[in-house]
């Protein structure tokens, strides 16, 4: 990680990509790396009313744990 990151409780349940890379402390490259190749899509979803990928905080905490980040 490369930026310090708030607490859990100040990010919303769902997210945008630019959130969660806030929340992972990450940047935008690295986000896209860890969904293509690291599983992180399976914390993500696609609303039908929406032209975005949303990410569910539990699910991105969830996978954070499985990969040990």
């Amino acid at each position: 990680m490369t930026e310090q990151r708030l607490a859990d409780d100040q990010f919303p349940r769902l997210m945008n990509k630019q959130t969660v890379a806030k929340f992972l402390g990450i940047g935008q490259n690295t986000l896209e790396s860890l969904i293509k190749y690291d599983g992180l899509n399976e914390a993500a979803f696609k609303p039908s009313n929406l032209n975005n990928t949303m990410f569910i905080k539990q699910r991105v905490v969830e996978w954070e744990r499985k990969v040990g980040l």
